[in-house]
């Protein structure tokens, strides 16, 4: 065997190689458990999602997806506030369309709001109480007229179903409670 190969491009291989050197097994044992014992194995022939999973609990991988799922949650409040918005004018337009009556759409926003706030169970019981006397949501809909916060409640549920199926003459009898006050928001 020659001291010195030479390599397919030319250039010399300066350190002796050894080929066809049969191996001791005390040689190859150590060997794979070098290999085994490695942090992380990495096939010479790995695919991405490989990686991906291989990679899965290192910090910057931690790092990434803690910032993926906060742009995904401000995305998604983002989205359900201006679906809220648009559906709160789509309504008061058509009521003042059809019906004649006026309601200040960003007032009836957080008529909706208050509605999908108050159904959260999570919700501490200082918050729900607040949210049902906030003085927004009784220019609209006259909740402190009605006899507990359970009926407070439903009306705010029934007022949000109602806007979510875009059933405007539900929503005018809705507006039209009759309490000890007369009729509520208008």
């Amino acid at each position: 065997m020659d001291e010195l190969e030479v390599f397919s491009d030319g250039s010399p291989n300066r350190e002796v190689r050894q080929v066809g050197r049969e191996m001791s097994m005390a040689e190859a044992s150590k060997l794979v458990e070098t290999y085994e014992s490695r942090e992380s194995h990495v096939d010479a022939k790995a695919t991405f999602a490989s990686l991906w999973m291989l990679e899965g609990d290192k910090p910057w991988r931690q790092k990434a997806k803690q910032e993926q799922d906060d742009d995904e949650s401000n995305f998604r409040a983002a989205l359900a506030e201006s679906r809220l918005k648009s559906q709160a004018q789509q309504v008061c337009s058509g009521l003042r369309t059809h019906f004649g009556l006026s309601i200040d759409w960003s007032a009836f926003r957080q008529v909706l709001y208050s509605a999908q706030e108050v159904a959260n169970p999570d919700l501490p019981p200082s918050k729900r109480h607040a949210l049902l006397i906030d003085q927004t949501v009784n220019s609209v809909v006259n909740l402190a007229a009605l006899p507990d916060e359970a009926a407070q409640m439903k009306l705010l549920h029934e007022i949000a179903d109602a806007t979510k199926q875009y059933n405007l003459t539900k929503l005018v009898e809705l507006f039209r409670v009759k309490t000890g006050r007369g009729e509520s928001g208008f």
